[in-house]
């Protein structure tokens, strides 16, 4: 029952995919296992099953595996801090520089 509540609740999660993830539950203790391309999907699974009613513990092991396709170089990092900057209204722009 509780890992069938967990694997609800990852289901539920838009950034998350359920048949990415195994659950398996053992007297309130949740453990997590699968492979995902980021890692804020990781952090987001031990999340989202800690907060179902009756977990007591999560333990985690899932992999980050990002393909080389989607890998960035410096630059794109760069660009991409720079650009959250730009879209946070309330950040001077123009005094921000990204090495």
């Amino acid at each position: 029952m509780l890992q069938r509540d967990v694997l609800d609740a990852i289901k539920w999660e838009p950034h998350l995919n359920a048949a990415q993830i195994e659950v398996t539950a053992n007297n309130g203790i949740i453990t997590l296992k699968g492979i995902v391309d980021l890692p804020a999907k990781k952090i987001k699974a031990k999340n989202t099953a800690k907060q179902v009613p009756g977990v007591l513990e999560v333990l985690e092991n899932i992999q980050v595996k990002i393909s080389s396709r989607e890998q960035k170089n410096d630059f794109d990092i760069a660009q991409a801090v720079l650009n959250t900057f730009r879209w946070n209204w309330n950040t001077l722009n123009d005094s921000i520089e990204v090495r």
